[in-house]
């Protein structure tokens, strides 16, 4: 098929997605709870046809195009390369569909974290007003017909038969998870989700995420253009050596494309896997695997320092907080930290000076918590603490930013201007020298 059969059949198969998708939004507008399956059914299967109908032939014919742009005389460039033509226009299209689910996960993400916080909302409602957790979810299940409106029916019919909150939600987020569970522990579940979900209003999207992104874009960007300037200069020089004016700095690039041509791979291949690897997080599997839980770090202390804030607020007991925090933490590194610190305050020692031994805090953080506890505003000194190393995170991005936005162009830059110069200053001399 062509580039133009591509794309009709593409736009049949997505037109009729979009036709079953309206007209399950018509027929289902007034709620009906024993269509649900039926529904949804419909639903997937629409959203499917105009996924792979809008995406799988843009997917196919964008590299196609590409390919044309990039066709050479035959022993030049791309045909030179280990894996062949076909092998790497399935490259090409590969990463293209890498790319465009890593997109797709990223903002359906976004789009259910936005409806798990009004959920968390309703819940943190019903609980001020003395009503029935259940009564939240439930009634954004009969205000909805989609599968989160699935998902809220079945979170009230867990609540109804005594099952935890947090069980009940299944919610993967560690910062809700936590309020959640404090919450719960302490009698404070309204003030609780208040508190995160104020925080969370603010928040900023994990700065391994937000370089990723970047990363893979440069890498991309930088992996094309040496790759098509390459086999260009190939062209040049084999043109401009047959006219006996080919520079020494062309005959130098094009020798080490000749050395180096099958490496040029690896930069497409990066991207690929940095795009795979953005896609498996944001479908959460990669969330509490090394070194993603690794990474995490500096958040969990965070983490903690709120936990632990949020019951010294409420009066609670600061034993039990330590012991669900080493039972209850997403994550595995903390747990076993604040396990050491619950037998140590168990024991009869501070569990400040435990937190601090177990790198949790700084020594000068661990003094200002120690001259907060005997003045009273203890919940303030931990919250203060959490906010500077919030800012500190920060600044270190912004340091980032300065830095490592700037020399990703120089470099980009400075490949096509090298590039460039070395083939159109010589194809220029070569033109004014055939002029009479």
């Amino acid at each position: 098929m062509n580039v133009a059969d591509w794309f009709q059949a593409g736009l049949l198969l997505g037109g009729f997605g979009v036709c079953l998708l309206t007209a399950v939004h018509i027929a289902y507008q007034a709620r009906r709870r024993s269509a649900d399956e039926l529904s949804l059914t419909f639903r997937f299967i629409a959203w499917l046809a105009i996924l792979v109908g809008f995406g799988a032939p843009t997917a196919v014919a964008i590299p196609q195009l590409v390919w044309q742009m990039l066709e050479l005389p035959s022993g030049f460039g791309l045909g030179r390369l280990p894996i062949g033509e076909e092998g790497l226009f399935v490259f090409v299209v590969l990463g293209t569909l890498l790319a465009t689910g890593a997109f797709l996960a990223t903002v359906w993400s976004q789009a259910h974290h936005n409806r798990m916080r009004g959920l968390l909302w309703s819940i943190a409602a019903a609980d001020k007003s003395g009503l029935p957790l259940s009564t939240a979810p439930r009634a954004m299940a009969w205000s909805r017909n989609d599968r989160f409106g699935a998902y809220c029916d079945r979170v009230a019919d867990r609540l109804e038969h005594g099952e935890p909150l947090t069980i009940a939600l299944r919610i993967a987020n560690p910062d809700a998870f936590l309020a959640l569970r404090l919450g719960t522990l302490h009698g404070n579940l309204h003030d609780s989700i208040q508190r995160w979900l104020q925080r969370d209003a603010t928040r900023q999207p994990p700065p391994w995420l937000r370089y990723g992104y970047f990363a893979a874009f440069v890498t991309f960007a930088l992996g094309m253009t040496l790759v098509l300037l390459a086999n260009l200069a190939m062209t040049f020089d084999y043109i401009l050596r047959e006219a006996s004016q080919a520079s020494l700095l062309l005959q130098w690039l094009t020798a080490m494309e000749n050395a180096t041509g099958k490496w040029l791979l690896l930069l497409p291949l990066a991207t690929m896997l940095a795009m795979g690897v953005i896609l498996l997080h944001q479908l959460g599997l990669l969330q509490h695997r090394k070194p993603f839980s690794t990474l995490s770090y500096p958040a969990d202390r965070v983490r903690v320092l709120r936990a632990l804030s949020l019951a010294t607020d409420a009066n609670a007991p600061i034993g039990q907080t330590l012991g669900l925090l080493a039972n209850e933490f997403p994550r595995r590194h903390m747990r076993i930290r604040m396990a050491m610190v619950a037998t140590d305050h168990e024991a009869g020692l501070s569990w400040i000076d435990s937190l601090c031994h177990q790198l949790v805090i700084t020594a000068a953080e661990a003094e200002l918590l120690r001259s907060a506890q005997r003045l009273g505003n203890l919940p303030w000194a931990l919250d203060e603490l959490a906010d500077r190393r919030i800012r500190r995170l920060e600044s270190r991005v912004r340091l980032f930013d300065t830095f490592f936005v700037p020399l990703a162009t120089l470099a980009i830059g400075a490949a096509v201007g090298l590039l460039g110069f070395a083939m159109f200053s010589d194809f220029s001399k070569l033109i004014h020298a055939s002029i009479p």
